[in-house]
C-alpha cells in the first residue's frame, strides 16, 4: 500500500512539472490580459533624431528614427514630414507592448511626441514660462470665435472661477485645436472658445468619444482641480469623463 502511494504521488508531481513547462513555453500564455493598459512613464531629456520612415494614420503618424545611431519608433500628432530631416523633441511619453488598431501592428516600446519640431527652441507657455509636467503648450488660435452654449460657461469662467466649478459638471462648446487619442485609454480634446482668463485660453477634456480638429464641439463634464495622472501628465484644471452633447 505504501508503495502504492508513492508511485500515486510520483505520477501527479510529474503530471504538474509537464504542464508548468507548456504554460511556460506557450507564448499565448504570456501575453497580457485585453484591457490591461500598456505600461507607460515619462521622460523629458531633449532628444534630436533623424526620420527614416513616416507612415500616417487618421490621427497620428508614426516615425521609424534615429538618434545617436539607435533606431526608435515614435508617434506624432498627423503632419507632414520629411524623410532624412533632423527634429528635436523633449518630452516623450514611454508606451511598451503597444498595440496600434489602425495599422494592426505592436510596438514593444514606442514615445508618444506632444513637442516635436524642427528647431532646438523648446515650446513656451502663453505667459513664457516652459511647459511642466510634460503637457503640451498648446498655442492660441487668435480667429476663433465661439458662443456658449445656453446654460453653459466659457473658457473664461472656468479658470476665472475654477473653485465654484470645482468637482461640478459643467458644460462647455469650443473648437477642437488638439486631440490625442488612446493615450491612458483616454482621448484628451484640447479645445479654445476665444475667451480666455489671464494667459488660460486652452482646455483639456479626457473622454472616449471622438472628435476632429477644427470641429465645433460642446462636451459636459466634471471639472476637476490639480488632477495628477501620473506619468507627469499634471493639470491644474481639467474636464473629465466628457459627453458630447451634439
Amino acid at each position: 500500500m505504501r508503495k502504492l502511494l508513492k508511485f500515486m504521488l510520483f505520477g501527479i508531481a510529474v503530471v504538474i512539472m509537464a504542464v508548468s513547462c507548456v504554460n511556460k513555453n506557450n507564448p499565448m500564455n504570456q501575453a497580457k490580459p485585453v484591457g490591461v493598459m500598456p505600461e507607460a512613464k515619462l521622460e523629458t531629456t531633449t532628444h534630436q533624431v533623424q526620420v527614416e520612415e513616416a507612415i500616417n494614420t487618421s490621427g497620428y503618424t508614426y516615425l521609424r528614427v534615429t538618434e545617436d545611431h539607435k533606431e526608435n519608433w515614435i508617434a506624432v500628432s498627423k503632419q507632414e514630414v520629411t524623410i532624412g530631416k533632423v527634429y528635436y523633441y523633449n518630452n516623450a511619453l514611454e508606451m511598451t507592448d503597444f498595440h496600434s488598431k489602425e495599422l494592426d501592428r505592436d510596438f514593444p516600446v514606442i514615445y508618444f511626441i506632444q513637442d516635436f519640431r524642427d528647431t532646438k527652441k523648446v515650446p513656451t507657455m502663453a505667459g513664457g514660462a516652459a511647459s511642466p509636467h510634460g503637457k503640451l503648450s498648446v498655442s492660441e488660435t487668435n480667429d476663433i470665435s465661439v458662443e456658449p452654449v445656453e446654460g453653459g460657461t466659457t473658457i473664461a469662467d472656468v479658470f476665472a472661477k475654477r473653485k465654484d466649478f470645482a468637482n461640478k459638471q459643467i458644460t462647455i462648446r469650443g473648437q477642437v485645436v488638439k486631440v490625442n487619442n488612446g493615450i491612458m485609454g483616454k482621448n484628451w480634446v484640447h479645445i479654445q472658445d476665444g475667451t480666455k482668463s489671464g494667459d488660460d485660453f486652452d482646455l483639456t477634456i479626457t473622454t472616449q468619444e471622438t472628435v476632429a480638429i477644427g470641429e465645433v464641439v460642446t462636451f459636459s463634464g466634471t471639472l476637476i482641480l490639480e488632477k495628477d495622472f501620473g506619468a507627469g501628465y499634471f493639470y491644474d484644471v481639467i474636464v473629465e469623463e466628457g459627453k458630447l452633447l451634439e
